[in-house]
């Protein structure tokens, strides 16, 4: 291997060190954290069923195609996952077809977290702390 290659392999080793090791502050405010992990600024309405989630045990959104409600409840569910460790969600639907969505949402949500903040079993996920 060149010199050049192995420095650049030393390099991409290190970054993905870093990567793994880092470590994110999960907000109180689960609007906030759609805002600064995830990347989405919800809209009024999906911020009035973030805060209901939060006053409720059970809730039901309601809304037309293409409002939001899986990337809301997705990101909802992951921010309520992060604070609260070893909490069982249960996500169910009409059809398998339409709870895979949802399950999806989440999946992709992970992707902009750090590896270190969850692990993710074969069927399930189990988040390691609180933050």
């Amino acid at each position: 291997m060149k010199q050049q290659q192995k420095q650049k392999l030393r390099q991409l080793e290190q970054r993905l060190a870093e990567t793994q090791t880092a470590t994110i502050q999960i907000p109180e405010d689960p609007t906030e954290f759609c805002t600064k992990i995830l990347d989405f600024q919800p809209t009024t309405y999906q911020q009035q069923l973030i805060k209901l989630f939060q006053q409720n045990q059970f809730i039901a959104a309601r809304w037309c195609r293409q409002s939001g409600k899986t990337q809301t409840i997705s990101a909802t569910l992951l921010w309520h996952a992060l604070k609260n460790p070893k909490t069982h969600i249960a996500i169910v639907g009409p059809s398998w077809r339409q709870t895979k969505l949802v399950i999806r949402k989440i999946n992709n949500f992970l992707r902009k977290l750090p590896k270190n903040l969850y692990e993710k079993p074969l069927l399930s996920l189990a988040f390691k702390t609180a933050c």
